[in-house]
């Protein structure tokens, strides 16, 4: 079995996963959004803090993938002159291969090119990437994994939309050359996706 599938079956074939929503989560979102707000080339569209916050919380995927699998988060501190601080989220030490995570907010991984633009600058340092919806309660973010796949083929599957300006994934092909995994989106009742 191949590393992509080991990883995917532990991923995918998983429930979603519930991340509690602590003081401690919601200082580090904070802190993180601060940073980012507050800094001319992370925010060159002034974007207010609000939407600052709620595209940082969005990083609870990669919480939510340490917690499933056991994999260490990307413990460094932001350092532009190091890609190593940024462009990976979650790392097997054992094996050293490391992990992208983006959320899933479509039918498909859809997303506008500034949206990967990290991930497709630096995907020679980057094995996985992993696409997870994210639903919140007041008490609990929850994550449903959807999407495991290799990055070093990723552009090759990517299209673009016949309904939007957006480019999409196309995992259903991906998953016919091995280069993909993908279980179909969980509802949930109590949370409102985020």
């Amino acid at each position: 079995m191949s590393d992509l599938a080991t990883y995917a079956d532990k991923i995918l074939s998983a429930e979603p996963v519930k991340v509690q929503r602590t003081e401690e989560l919601n200082k580090k979102f904070t802190d993180i959004a601060n940073e980012i707000y507050r800094c001319p080339f992370r925010n060159k569209n002034r974007r207010e803090f609000k939407t600052v916050f709620e595209s940082v919380e969005k990083m609870v995927i990669e919480h939510a993938l340490s917690k499933l699998t056991g994999l260490a988060m990307n413990w460094q501190s932001f350092d532009h002159t190091n890609r190593d601080t940024y462009a990976w989220d979650v790392i097997d030490l054992e094996t050293k291969k490391t992990f992208e995570c983006k959320r899933w907010a479509e039918k498909w991984f859809s997303f506008n090119n500034k949206d990967i633009s990290t991930f497709t600058k630096n995907i020679d340092i980057i094995d996985y990437f992993v696409s997870g919806k994210v639903f919140r309660t007041p008490s609990f973010y929850t994550v449903a994994f959807h999407l495991v796949a290799d990055a070093k083929s990723f552009e090759k599957y990517v299209r673009p939309s016949q309904y939007t300006t957006k480019l999409y994934y196309d995992h259903h092909t991906a998953m016919k050359k091995g280069d993909a995994f993908f279980r179909d989106h969980v509802y949930f009742e109590n949370g409102t996706a985020a």
